[in-house]
């Protein structure tokens, strides 16, 4: 772990794993963008209850969204209200 980035807001590392609620506190993400980027392919690693994050699965599900092999989330978050509806 680098010391001085150790806990910094919006850095993640890829040879880092990180909790869920610590992942979403450092990208800014809340509850209904998780749920979103869940669907929509994000990578977690579960143990017991607990669920955890690797920061190279982040990194790889946003080079796929800037490519377009998965879908922005704006795009799942809609799916996921129709969903609802129905």
């Amino acid at each position: 772990m680098i010391p001085s980035m150790a806990r910094t807001p919006g850095i993640t590392h890829c040879s880092e794993i990180y909790t869920a609620a610590e992942f979403k506190r450092r990208v800014g993400m809340n509850d209904f963008s998780w749920r979103a980027a869940r669907k929509a392919g994000l990578r977690v690693l579960k143990f017991g209850r607990k669920v955890y994050v690797r920061g190279r699965d982040w990194e790889l599900f946003l080079e796929r969204a800037a490519t377009g092999e998965v879908p922005v989330l704006e795009q799942v978050a809609d799916i996921m209200q129709s969903g609802h509806q129905g």
